[in-house]
């Protein structure tokens, strides 16, 4: 072989180990939540094989499970890059559940306060005041973070239950349909819906706006000087600032951004899902975007894929807790496991580093005396 056959080789053998590098973690962690998994519905009595046979044919048996799918991957998108884009800033947004709330709270209180706005004036509406409302829940934490150094973690995790009190409080309160008794508002005027996307299922629009975040939010992380600081804030935040990069500026920039992502997904649920504001519309989907964005290396096209994956094992165990009685619950147990499996993967090197080191300074110290 020549030498410039040879560097390509070599070229392509670093490209498939760079590639490799990224998918083995996340691979290898859902594999051992499967694992973890099966042995669970075991102790439950049940078939594991079955189980996830069933999980299969639930998300991917009929033309109703793929759309249904693709409707549950919607929020999931939108949630998991805006999750992944505070991440990337080192910013920690535990709270994409509370904003998503926040988001579908906002873009109900537009709708029910103007619905004799035509659709093309009042959808474009509801979904800035979304993307506002989430934008601003999260940039709270933020500005607390750059301004007073205080744990972006805890003050989302905190924030999380004020909004889900906050929205139960606006349906029983102010937005609640006074001609009800449940505590939700009144059906969203039809110009305010979202459109269907596939005839006789529950697709909506929201759909193909998740995939123009993805592409949007891919350009925006490697193509925009913006998107270049936030990376490079979280990379090396003092080789950031050195540069004339203000950390205080893009740690809340990026929150915002993050929230409001999370806000857009809530405007989803309820403009094209629910047609109305009810407590509890998010189902969890804010925690699983985390899975979904660090399984996803904080990528877009990998939170794109794997925000996917966990929508169709969200339809597929709802086929499965019907079929053999396996709760639903496994989704979270796999979502969290895998969570779990990937900081262990991460920490546990260094960990032992550790160990090690002390174990050879024991060893010297005893050696010396």
């Amino acid at each position: 072989m020549d030498y410039p056959e040879a560097q390509k080789s070599t070229s392509f053998n670093e490209h498939v180990s760079r590639i490799w590098n990224k998918i083995s973690a996340p691979i290898s962690a859902l594999s051992l939540a499967l694992i973890f998994s099966a042995i669970a519905i075991l102790l439950l009595g049940k078939n594991p094989v079955e189980a996830f046979k069933s999980i299969i044919v639930g998300g991917f048996g009929s033309r109703y499970s793929i759309t249904e799918v693709l409707v549950k991957s919607s929020p999931l998108i939108l949630a998991a890059l805006g999750t992944a884009i505070a991440f990337r800033c080192k910013m920690w947004n535990i709270g994409v559940e509370g904003q998503l709330l926040i988001g579908g709270a906002a873009a109900s209180a537009v709708v029910l306060a103007f619905p004799g706005l035509p659709g093309f004036v009042l959808v474009p509406l509801a979904i800035l005041a979304s993307f506002l409302a989430g934008g601003f829940w999260a940039g709270i934490a933020g500005y607390l973070k750059a301004r007073y150094k205080a744990s972006e973690i805890i003050n989302t995790i905190m924030l999380n239950y004020v909004a889900i009190y906050l929205v139960e409080l606006l349906v029983r309160g102010p937005l609640k349909d006074p001609t009800g008794f449940v505590p939700q508002s009144a059906r969203f005027v039809p110009q305010a819906w979202l459109p269907i996307l596939v005839q006789n299922t529950r697709l909506h629009a929201g759909f193909v706006f998740a995939l123009i975040a993805l592409l949007a939010g891919s350009f925006f992380l490697t193509k925009t000087t913006l998107g270049f600081s936030i990376i490079a804030v979280g990379s090396n935040p003092k080789a950031a600032e050195a540069s004339g990069i203000s950390i205080y500026h893009h740690m809340i920039v990026a929150m915002f951004i993050s929230g409001g992502l999370a806000g857009l997904a809530g405007a989803g649920e309820v403009l094209g899902l629910h047609h109305k504001l009810l407590s509890g519309f998010s189902a969890g989907y804010g925690f699983s975007a985390m899975a979904a964005a660090i399984l996803g290396g904080l990528n877009p096209l990998g939170v794109g894929i794997f925000s996917f994956l966990f929508a169709a094992l969200r339809v597929g165990a709802d086929h499965m807790q019907r079929q053999m009685a396996v709760p639903i619950a496994l989704v979270y147990l796999i979502e969290g496991t895998v969570i779990i499996f990937l900081q262990a993967r991460e920490m546990l090197p260094n960990a032992l580093s550790q160990l090690r080191k002390k174990a050879v300074n024991i060893w010297q110290n005893e050696k010396v005396g």
